[in-house]
């Protein structure tokens, strides 16, 4: 529809039309493979299926960057809508387990009140915090290159976070199933912090590079283990509960991110959201710390899904 849209009042419509259907598609899905993924190895495998969402995140923007510099609007459009048409395609042939229902044989509860569990509650409200730094990369990377005049380097920038991304959570998974979360989770927060750090203090096209690079490794590889540790934290039928808070708080944080830090950028420039960042990411491996000596050992497996 966007190749016919002639007013800001279709565009918005379109706009909310993409909301809804994003935001329903990625949380079933997201709860369709945590059911599949056996329960041993739910970080090894939502790291992979992880990979595959990052990627989408990275690859599209890049060839989207490319096109808008022949001004091939409508043409990306179109292919986007193609490759929209052959996801539709692929999900008829996906298998859907069934729903799991409660201890005495009950379905799932519908209503507002079943959309939260206190327990995913915390790990939540980290990755929001975790998003809302993200946010200011995704939303003003192209704008911050142009400023500084290193546009070539902002393609490089998120070609090195697609590649130490993928690499990364080939790995990452495993660890997390193995070892345990936090092996993977302050590393990474450290990663991340950095790279923020180097992006907001950039003085060329190689350190903008090395950021990405940072940031692949910090921001990609933590994300799918917090989903991990949210949808482990509630009952096997709460799974779509978790997934949805999940997805929730990473849509709000970068919504939210994206408007608070447009308002920053007038009064205190790109780079200093991009510090504002790395500081917001210390203050949420402090929260996640602390919410996980509250716990102590936390199991990636309940005791409901040993068989």
């Amino acid at each position: 529809l966007y190749p016919v849209c002639h007013s800001i009042e279709s565009l918005l419509f379109i706009r909310v039309l993409h909301g809804i259907t994003f935001g329903v598609i990625t949380t079933v899905k997201g709860t369709i493979s945590a059911r599949l993924i056996p329960a041993s190895r739910r970080g090894e495998g939502i790291s992979f299926f992880s990979l595959a969402m990052g990627l989408a995140m990275v690859v599209g923007p890049w060839i989207g960057l490319n096109m808008a510099r022949w001004n091939a609007f409508t043409a990306a459009f179109w292919l986007c809508s193609a490759v929209a048409a052959l996801g539709i395609v692929l999900s008829l042939i996906v298998t859907v387990p069934p729903v799991i229902r409660h201890a005495d044989g009950s379905k799932p509860n519908l209503g507002f009140a079943a959309m939260f569990d206190r327990a995913a509650l915390p790990f939540a409200l980290v990755t929001f915090f975790m998003t809302f730094s993200y946010a200011g990369v995704s939303a003003f990377l192209a704008l911050y290159a142009r400023e500084l005049d290193l546009m070539a380097a902002a393609s490089n920038f998120l070609l090195c976070y697609a590649i130490f991304l993928m690499i990364c959570r080939t790995f990452t998974g495993n660890i997390c199933d193995k070892k345990g979360p936090k092996y993977v989770v302050f590393p990474c927060l450290l990663a991340f912090t950095i790279g923020l750090v180097a992006l907001g203090y950039t003085n060329g096209s190689i350190m903008m590079i090395i950021s990405g690079g940072l940031i692949g490794i910090g921001y990609g590889s933590v994300t799918p283990v917090f989903q991990t540790q949210i949808i482990s934290s509630v009952e096997p039928h709460k799974i779509g509960v978790a997934n949805s808070l999940f997805f929730n708080a990473m849509d709000a944080g970068m919504a939210i991110g994206a408007f608070i830090m447009g308002m920053m950028v007038e009064s205190v420039g790109y780079r200093m959201i991009y510090v504002a960042g790395a500081v917001l990411v210390v203050l949420a491996g402090a929260l996640y710390a602390v919410q996980m000596k509250k716990r102590g050992v936390m199991p990636l497996v309940s005791t409901s899904e040993l068989h």
